[in-house]
């Protein structure tokens, strides 16, 4: 296993593939672009690893981003794609953990993609981080963020089982989750090519805890889909996807 206490630092040069074997790889993406590219820059993208979205966001539609990642590594993927596409000033890195940041102006739009909100185990941490992010925006500024909605009959049916995320003819990435329903976190390895690459927790809430947080920390949520094609959120939802603004 790659020795480093960063877990995505050990992912990042395999990030794009293993991601590849998300559902909501390609979906997230067209969501977040469509959404953001009429709201005026700049924006601050958290978790924003190897600038899958702010790329696009940058590269079609001009904007300018700040890209927060607690990951070095995947910052220099990221930087190294739009030195490539010339672009390179149109964004800006800070490396810095998600609850604490700071950003030299105030964002009219912060966006936490992919659910890398379940990096964040306990309640004070989201807490913490809804509130640097309330800081960080103009007053109306909008925040959007989403999760999965807990399926725990897949859960039972994945759970200590390979979970195949990429494979091609020298590459084979797979996932493994073992579970504590109790407390409501996955332990997480990666595996490349048979042999654990990085290792993380992950947690998962229903959408009443998110709702609740939210409105603790001032903000208003002005929507709520159930999946990345727009539709409003139901019972049937397989995610959970938060637009919320800042009111001072």
């Amino acid at each position: 296993m790659k020795n480093s206490l960063i877990p995505y630092d050990a992912l990042a040069t395999i990030y794009e593939q293993w991601s590849t074997g998300d559902w909501a790889y390609d979906a997230s993406l067209n969501f977040y672009t469509n959404y953001l590219k009429s709201i005026q820059s700049p924006l601050c993208e958290l978790g924003i690893g190897t600038g899958r979205i702010a790329f696009s966001l940058a590269s079609q539609f001009g904007k300018t981003i700040y890209g927060i990642d607690e990951s070095p590594q995947m910052l220099s993927i990221a930087q190294d794609k739009f030195l490539t596409a010339g672009i390179e000033s149109q964004l800006h890195t800070v490396c810095s953990n998600m609850i604490h940041f700071s950003l030299p102006e105030k964002m009219n739009a912060i966006y936490l993609p992919f659910r890398t909100i379940g990096h964040l185990l306990h309640r004070e941490d989201i807490l913490q981080l809804f509130s640097s992010v309330y800081q960080a925006l103009e007053n109306d500024g909008i925040f959007i963020f989403d999760h999965y909605i807990f399926s725990k009959e897949w859960a039972e049916a994945h759970n200590m089982k390979k979970i195949q995320m990429y494979n091609s003819n020298d590459t084979l990435i797979e996932d493994y989750y073992e579970y504590d329903f109790q407390n409501q976190i996955m332990n997480c390895k990666i595996y490349l090519d048979g042999v654990v690459q990085s290792t993380f927790k992950f947690s998962y809430n229903e959408p009443q805890y998110y709702i609740d947080l939210l409105a603790e920390s001032h903000f208003v949520i002005e929507a709520m889909y159930g999946d990345f094609d727009g539709s409003l959120f139901n019972e049937q939802s397989f995610s959970q996807i938060y637009i919320c603004k800042k009111i001072k």
